[in-house]
């Protein structure tokens, strides 16, 4: 590369690839730095997409393992025992929406 560089973004993962897109599209020079190849990082396990959700999409888990998920403080699947009654209300939408008659 040569020329100035306008902006150096540590990380390609999802997030810093579109950072250095829009800076990018501003017409800025962007030097785009990660130990690995793009989206091999934090970004691997959803294929680059951020989701709200306690696994990862790419995640295999074995059954008899997810009680033990739920349960442990510091696993990514930990629930939040103090949400769950404002969780409940939301389970049943849920539950009803997804029935295979709807």
């Amino acid at each position: 590369m040569t020329g100035k560089i306008d902006a150096v973004i540590v990380g390609a993962g999802v997030v810093g690839v579109t950072a250095a897109l829009a800076l990018q599209q501003r017409g800025l020079k962007i030097m785009l730095l990660d130990q690995q190849a793009v989206a091999q990082g934090c970004s691997f396990g959803n294929a680059g997409v951020i989701a709200p959700s306690a696994f990862p999409l790419s995640a295999q888990y074995r059954i008899g393992d997810l009680p033990a998920a739920v349960l442990k403080v510091n696993s990514p699947a930990a629930l939040d025992w103090a949400s769950a009654p404002r969780l409940l209300p939301w389970g049943f939408q849920y539950g009803k929406a997804t029935r295979p008659d709807k």
